[in-house]
Formats: structure tokens, C-alpha cells, sequence
């Protein structure tokens, strides 16, 4: 039974060593049925500085609806 504690304890411990910060960054500048966004072009500077902080960014700029869902 304390081995199997043991064994337990140390696999929750090692939890972290498995994170991954993500970040995803979508910047829609361009739109058919509503006002453009001129500033979503900042997104760009955004995911720079999350993957300075560390972070593995996926960025899209004027993404479809089609490749954010598939």
C-alpha cells in the first residue's frame, strides 16, 4: 500500500514536467457582414511577446470560420 502511495504521489508530481503553455492568437481584420477592425493587425505583436515569454503561439490573422473549426 505505501509503494502504491509512493508510486501515486510521484506521478502527480511529475504533472508539470508535461505542461505546455499554448497560446492561441486570432486576429480577424477583414469582415463580410460587419465593420473591419484595423487594430486586430496588432495580434502579430501580441503572439511576439507571449512566445518571448515562453509560450508556443499559434497564430491566425483573417482566419475562416472553416479553418478554425476543422
Amino acid at each position: 500500500m505505501l509503494r502504491n502511495l509512493v508510486v501515486c504521489i510521484a506521478f502527480l508530481a511529475s504533472g508539470p514536467l508535461y505542461a505546455e503553455d499554448l497560446a492561441l492568437i486570432i486576429g480577424n481584420e477583414n469582415y463580410t457582414n460587419a465593420a473591419d477592425i484595423p487594430a486586430a493587425g496588432d495580434v502579430v505583436e501580441a503572439a511576439d511577446a507571449l512566445t518571448g515569454a515562453g509560450f508556443t503561439t499559434l497564430l491566425g490573422r483573417d482566419t475562416p470560420w472553416e479553418r478554425c473549426v476543422s
